[in-house]
C-alpha cells in the first residue's frame, strides 16, 4: 500500500513538474524573433473578422517582460479607426493575473485616428506626430478603460458637429 501511494504521488509530481516545464518553455519561446513572426500574424488573423474588427501590424516584438514594441499597426471597426507608424508600450505583469491590463508607458509615433463616417452626426480625424500615455488600465470584467495622462505634441485635430445628416444622393 505505501509503495503505491509513493509510486502514485512521484507520478504525479513528474506530471506536474513536466507541465510546468513545458509553459515555461513555451514562454521563452515567444521572446525569440522567429517565432513571435510565426505566431503574431496568426494570433492577428485570428482576432480579425472582416467587416467587423480588423487589426494588422508589421512587426510586433515582445521584449522581456512585458515590453511590445509595434512597428506600423492599425485597428479598424465600423465607424472607427486608429494606427500609428511605430509604438512602444510597458505592460505591467501582475495586474493581468486579476484580468486588468495595466500599461504604465505608451508612446506613439506617427499616430492618426478616425471616428464616424463624414455624413455622421459626429465625425472627427486626428494626425499626431506623437503621443504618450502613462497609468493607463484596462478592466476586462467591466470593460472599463482608465487614462491616467495623455501627452500630444503636435498634431491636427479636425472635428464636425451636425445637428441634422441626411443621406447624400
Amino acid at each position: 500500500m505505501n509503495k503505491t501511494v509513493k509510486i502514485i504521488s512521484r507520478s504525479l509530481l513528474w506530471t506536474l513538474l513536466g507541465l510546468l516545464g513545458l509553459v515555461a518553455f513555451l514562454i521563452v519561446l515567444l521572446y525569440i524573433p522567429p517565432v513571435q513572426d510565426f505566431v503574431i500574424p496568426r494570433v492577428l488573423s485570428a482576432i480579425s473578422e472582416p467587416g467587423q474588427l480588423e487589426i494588422s501590424a508589421r512587426k510586433v516584438r515582445l521584449k522581456f517582460p512585458l515590453r511590445v514594441e509595434i512597428d506600423s499597426a492599425s485597428f479598424a471597426v465600423p465607424g472607427m479607426e486608429a494606427g500609428a507608424r511605430a509604438g512602444r508600450l510597458n505592460v505591467s505583469p501582475l495586474p493581468l493575473l486579476r484580468g486588468e491590463i495595466s500599461v504604465s508607458d505608451l508612446k506613439l509615433d506617427g499616430a492618426r485616428f478616425r471616428l464616424g463616417t463624414p455624413d455622421s452626426a459626429f465625425y472627427m480625424t486626428a494626425l499626431v506626430n506623437d503621443a504618450s500615455m502613462s497609468d493607463a488600465r484596462i478592466r476586462l470584467s467591466s470593460q472599463r478603460i482608465m487614462v491616467g495622462e495623455l501627452m500630444v505634441d503636435s498634431g491636427k485635430v479636425d472635428m464636425a458637429c451636425l445637428l441634422y445628416t441626411s443621406p447624400s444622393p
